[in-house]
């Protein structure tokens, strides 16, 4: 996929970002809130806050470029030094702009290299207990355990409010490859409908990696989706699903297709239309999970 070498500064790190509570913060969220009321290019960077104990050892680590004592401890330096080049390389504007505007536009999200910074400002935390905190150093690690936990978790977080929608969908999902794998023998091709590039080729309701949900849950079948763009078969598969119907169905069980599934969110009138043409060329009812989305057998039409 095509890169803007602007998108690197669009999807930059910002170190206000780091340093402020994330955007569902149990005590400070209306903060955050009034900071990107007000803020520009807010993007996914908003979700790299360090949260409180990260957040000292990110300022521990830029102090010690200032503060630092003859014979520091050696670890402690070289984590100053990796914080300072990642800030360096990832700020908005920073180098990654000028690693993408003149070599590599490919790499955008330099944001994410939040995880590192993070990890190096908890690694100068523990440097710095160690050195400093010669007694009871597990109530120490336990305390600011314990603080990071609360600052870097929100109710929203709690399972009793994601985990049954995750484990209806996972459920669905699973029953509903179970019937395709006992409808088709194992080996057998499963063409995926609507075309989605891969990767990051999301389309009207459906994200750009919704069709691995079925691969996920099969173990005797082979799925179509996951080609990569601009190659052979990812132009195949573009190519034929833009064809008539009829046509479609010809090529696919032609190259040993002998199914078809079909997601209705990938679609602007929710598959109504090639539902309705398939029942009529297949002369055969489909299989459906419970949002809808489908799988037909192509073995009589093939023969």
């Amino acid at each position: 996929m095509k890169r803007d070498s602007i998108e690197s500064e669009a999807c930059g790190l910002k170190i206000a970002q780091l340093l402020l509570p994330r955007d569902d913060d149990r005590l400070f969220a209306q903060t955050k809130d009034a900071y990107n009321q007000h803020a520009i290019s807010i993007t996914e960077n908003t979700s790299a806050s360090l949260g409180l104990v990260s957040s000292f050892g990110f300022i521990l680590l830029i102090g010690h470029i200032f503060f630092r004592k003859k014979n520091t401890d050696p670890i402690l330096d070289a984590l100053t030094h990796l914080n300072l080049s990642a800030i360096l390389l990832a700020t908005m504007g920073g180098f990654s702009s000028l690693i993408a505007f003149f070599f590599l536009a490919s790499i955008r999200a330099y944001n994410r290299i939040s995880v590192f910074i993070a990890f190096f400002a908890l690694a100068a935390i523990f440097v710095f207990l160690q050195k400093r905190a010669k007694t009871h150093p597990v109530l120490w690690c336990t305390l600011l355990t314990a603080i990071g936990l609360y600052t870097q978790s929100s109710p929203i977080d709690a399972p009793h409010i994601k985990y049954p929608q995750i484990a209806f969908e996972y459920e669905n999902d699973r029953a509903f490859v179970q019937k395709i794998e006992q409808t088709l023998p194992p080996g057998s091709m499963v063409f995926q409908l609507p075309f989605i590039h891969f990767p990051e080729g999301a389309r009207h309701l459906i994200n750009s990696y919704a069709h691995f949900k079925c691969p996920l849950h099969s173990c005797t079948l082979k799925w179509s989706f996951g080609a990569m763009r601009r190659r052979d078969v990812s132009r195949w598969q573009k190519r034929t699903s833009r064809l008539d119907l009829p046509d479609m169905l010809k090529e696919i069980t032609q190259k040993g297709f002998t199914g078809l599934y079909i997601d209705k969110f990938g679609y602007a009138d929710a598959g109504g239309e090639i539902h309705n043409r398939l029942s009529q060329l297949l002369k055969t009812d489909p299989i459906y999970d419970k949002h809808g989305r489908s799988f037909w057998d192509l073995r009589d039409y093939a023969h």
